[in-house]
């Protein structure tokens, strides 16, 4: 058997006062991930330039898809005696599991490239992948 389920409405945060890294220079290796330099808007008052505060935002989502896909097999060898095994592959893939308790923790605790305002898909960190379940029975008829 096999489930499959779409993300239509799901929850993503976002900082607000964090500059977009298109324009960010990028270090040289695997994953070329932005340099972060003078990364928040700014404001200037009385001739002072000032970082914008956090500004956290919930928006929504449709990126995010999940999977589960589920075999088993039951066995009767001989009478009185049964045997079930199954195997069930699970995948999610989401923006952000919200891993906190409040915004600042959610985007501090979330592991991104790109900067927090671009976590880009990936694996859930609330789901078990694979799950092997067996069992014997045994019925004594006498």
């Amino acid at each position: 058997e096999g489930i499959f389920n779409k993300t239509i409405n799901g929850v993503c945060l976002r900082d607000w006062s964090v500059k977009s890294t298109d324009g960010f220079p990028r270090f040289n290796g695997a994953d070329n991930r932005p340099i972060y330099q003078n990364y928040r808007y700014t404001y200037v008052k009385d001739g002072k330039t000032t970082p914008i505060p956090n500004s956290y935002v919930l928006e929504n989502t449709s990126k995010g898809y999940g999977y589960s896909a589920n075999i088993t097999v039951n066995m009767t060898p001989v009478e009185g005696l049964s045997l079930m095994a199954a195997y069930t592959h699970t995948a999610s893939k989401e923006l952000t599991g919200m891993p906190g308790s409040n915004a600042s923790s959610v985007l501090n605790y979330m592991a991104t490239v790109n900067g927090p305002n671009d976590p880009g898909l990936h694996n859930s960190q609330y789901v078990t992948p694979d799950r092997v379940v067996a069992s014997v029975t045994h019925n004594d008829k006498s």
